[in-house]
């Protein structure tokens, strides 16, 4: 085959792969499109469109999941969703240092944010975690039963 040949050949190839019609994958709800990595600024558009207290719930819970995972949430996540704390209420998991999938739990309950505020405010004002959980436990638990959270040793 001369290099004509071959030049022709190639061409064909490459109008042919250009005019195979492109199969469109329909938008879905994976977790990566709940993808986080806050030191770099990046967070899904859920979390840019929710209102200023969820994006503050979250962005405090990726900061503080030590905290929150001594920190109960009452709204029912632990049985409907298997949550075991606060922390669960908002990260499903962490994938490497500094970037989580996010749950999408947070985004829409009220309760889960409330307790996580609270959290901050509380830690803000110089109270140790023990005093935390008992404040937490005692302001939320009439809204509901509490996710099966440790208490923390300090």
């Amino acid at each position: 085959m001369n290099r004509r040949e071959l030049l022709v050949a190639f061409a064909g190839t490459a109008l042919a792969a250009c005019a195979a019609p492109v199969v469109a994958k329909a938008p879905t709800s994976t977790p990566s499109s709940l993808l986080a990595m806050p030191l770099h600024g990046m967070w899904p558009l859920r979390y840019q469109e929710a209102p200023q207290m969820v994006r503050d719930a979250y962005a405090f819970a990726v900061d503080h999941g030590a905290e929150l995972r001594y920190i109960p949430c009452f709204c029912g996540c632990g049985t409907t969703a298997g949550h075991r704390d606060n922390w669960d209420c908002f990260v499903k998991t962490e994938t490497v240092p500094g970037t989580y999938i996010l749950d999408p739990h947070g985004f829409a309950c009220g309760t889960c944010v409330g307790v996580a505020l609270d959290t901050r405010a509380m830690l803000a004002s110089g109270m140790g975690l023990k005093a935390i959980r008992a404040a937490i436990d005692v302001k939320w638990s009439a809204v509901g039963p509490a996710t099966p959270t440790p208490y923390p040793d300090e």
